[in-house]
């Protein structure tokens, strides 16, 4: 399937985001939600998937990053990942540049907040892979599109591998 990632801080989901996301895994069947795994948090772990049943998906499709114990190891993490999803109040910084750096494309919707703009001021110094949504229905619609590529490219790698 497509590993849709969302490395994020636990505080930067809403509730508002977590619906979308969970909306686009309903529609896109094909995809897994893939979050952060922060130390001590089993009990948000937890939590997320119980959203995630609640909102009709299953929580197998909610995983977690493995934690790594270098930088090389985070790099092969990240490259791992298909498309990034931000998250509008407090939008990946450190984590969209090095996701840039591995090639993975993020799906950003910047907000009236410093913190909510970064993905889309990345977006403006990098060519490609930082793609900005101009409300949750374009998120949602250029997220989906990023999906369907992705598995379309595995299925390549598929077929090329028989």
């Amino acid at each position: 399937g497509v590993a849709v990632c969302a490395v994020h801080e636990y505080f930067k989901i809403d509730h508002e985001i977590w619906k979308v996301w969970m909306e686009l895994m309903i529609t896109n069947r094909n995809a897994t939600l893939v979050l952060a795994s922060r130390p001590f948090k089993t009990l948000v772990r937890t939590r997320l998937r119980e959203l995630a049943r609640a909102a009709g998906v299953s929580p197998m499709r909610v995983r977690f990053l493995p934690r790594f114990s270098d930088r090389s190891s985070y790099a092969a993490i990240l490259r791992g990942c298909d498309l990034q999803l931000d998250t509008p109040k407090f939008n990946a910084q450190t984590t969209a540049a090095d996701l840039l750096w591995a090639g993975v494309p993020i799906v950003t919707l910047p907000s009236d907040r410093y913190v909510g703009r970064v993905g889309a001021s990345l977006a403006m110094g990098h060519v490609s892979g930082v793609y900005i949504a101009r409300d949750t229905q374009d998120y949602l619609r250029i997220a989906a599109a990023l999906i369907a590529a992705a598995g379309r490219e595995r299925e390549r790698e598929r077929e090329r591998e028989r």
